[in-house]
């Protein structure tokens, strides 16, 4: 494993016990990983993220309130426990056929995330038939977050996947959302992250996962013959999204339905 050094011109490279105690000269090949890259580059060419990018910013020539603006009614008819801003931003989150993309930001600590997990709560509520929602954000901790969230709001291992890296470490995935992630038992004995069947995928109301990782179902409609047609989702909520790059968030985004999609971005605008 490469580690920083602390000092410019030196690296770090974890090694065997063995290997430490032999005398050089060494050899050291470095192997660049091309998945996220090439995740990214796919996503900029999909024909959703294209349509995303030309959307984002509202076309307000024709009214002064953009399609998708919620109602005083449907804002009132949500919790009091919600503040306004809250209870707005959940309402629009709910609104049927909105062209834009839902930005809701905020410095730390203003529950974007806890926001988030409850607008989830509160479609997969309504259980719609066609309702399939992708969630991602650009770390492990922030999707174990709102996976474990959600799991205290109600969702059961039916209705949420945890979408986990191939090469994640089992010991690195909290206790309390082990039941939702898939896996097989390596040769090893030990867990192996492995990406469900399409036809099992299709199946859960919640997908959560990090926005790279986002990439397995791209490759798995592809494989499948349907990867130019993007996804299924008729929602994509990214969570941390000031953190991310764009390329990075659309890797989730272009897997947002073509018809009736809503996308939904939380972050600090700061980052």
């Amino acid at each position: 494993m490469v580690q920083p050094g602390s000092v410019v011109g030196n690296l770090l490279v974890s090694a065997s016990e063995t290997l430490a105690r032999s005398e050089g000269p060494y050899t050291v090949e470095f192997h660049p990983q091309r998945f996220q890259q090439l995740a990214m580059h796919r996503a900029l060419d999909a024909p959703m993220a294209e349509g995303m990018l030309r959307t984002v910013i509202p076309d307000m020539s024709d009214s002064g309130v953009p399609a998708g603006t919620p109602t005083d009614e449907v804002v009132e008819s949500l919790p009091a426990s919600l503040n306004e801003g809250q209870r707005r931003a959940v309402a629009s989150a709910l609104q049927v056929g909105a062209l834009h993309p839902l930005v809701v930001w905020g410095p730390p600590g203003t529950g974007k995330s806890t926001l988030g997990a409850f607008i989830v709560w509160h479609l997969v509520q309504q259980r719609p038939t066609n309702l399939h929602i992708l969630i991602a954000a650009p770390s492990n901790t922030a999707a174990d977050v709102l996976c474990s969230k959600l799991a205290r709001l109600g969702l059961d291992k039916d209705q949420m996947l945890r979408l986990n890296a191939l090469g994640r470490s089992w010991g690195t995935l909290p206790d309390d959302i082990q039941q939702f992630s898939y896996y097989s038992l390596g040769d090893d004995g030990r867990p192996a992250f492995s990406v469900p069947p399409l036809p099992r995928l299709r199946r859960f109301k919640v997908v959560v996962t990090t926005c790279i990782c986002a990439a397995h179902i791209s490759n798995a409609l592809r494989e499948e013959g349907a990867g130019t047609r993007g996804g299924w989702f008729s929602h994509v909520l990214v969570d941390e999204a000031g953190e991310a790059t764009e390329p990075e968030t659309l890797v989730p985004l272009a897997l947002l339905r073509a018809v009736a999609g809503r996308a939904i971005l939380l972050g600090d605008h700061f980052q």
